[in-house]
């Protein structure tokens, strides 16, 4: 009995045909290239697996936005100050007398005026 059929098959040594494979047979550049991609792809693999836990894309949206946020406020307070003149005088005029109901007011001044016109009148009929 031989040492192979004494062994379970799947711990059997690989029977390789005679003249099936040399280590000394040359590889095509389209072999080489292949297997280059191939080891490419699993290192590749290898080195972008995710290790320990998965990122948040939300929390990443979030502190993203934070620092965004952050970099307008500075942006904003370095432009100095505003020149408010500029802006003032495009303003109306603001009154300092005091604030009344307007329409009675306005009669009493039209009543007025009228009364003088009145009288200007008179004097110059004299």
């Amino acid at each position: 009995m031989s040492s192979s059929q004494s062994c379970p098959p799947h711990l059997q040594p690989l029977q390789i045909p005679p003249g099936s494979y040399n280590p000394l047979t040359p590889i095509s550049r389209d072999e080489l290239r292949e297997q280059h991609a191939l080891g490419k792809e699993i290192a590749d693999a290898i080195t972008n697996a995710p290790i320990g836990e998965a990122v948040d894309e939300e929390d990443l949206e979030a502190e993203l936005e934070g620092m965004e946020q952050e970099q307008i406020d500075e942006k904003m307070l370095k432009t100095g100050t505003i020149p408010v003149n500029d802006e003032l005088s495009r303003l109306p005029a603001v009154g300092n007398g005091e604030v009344s109901a307007g329409k009675g007011k306005a009669r009493v001044e039209e009543e007025d005026e009228e009364e003088e016109l009145r009288k200007l009148q008179a004097e110059m009929a004299m």
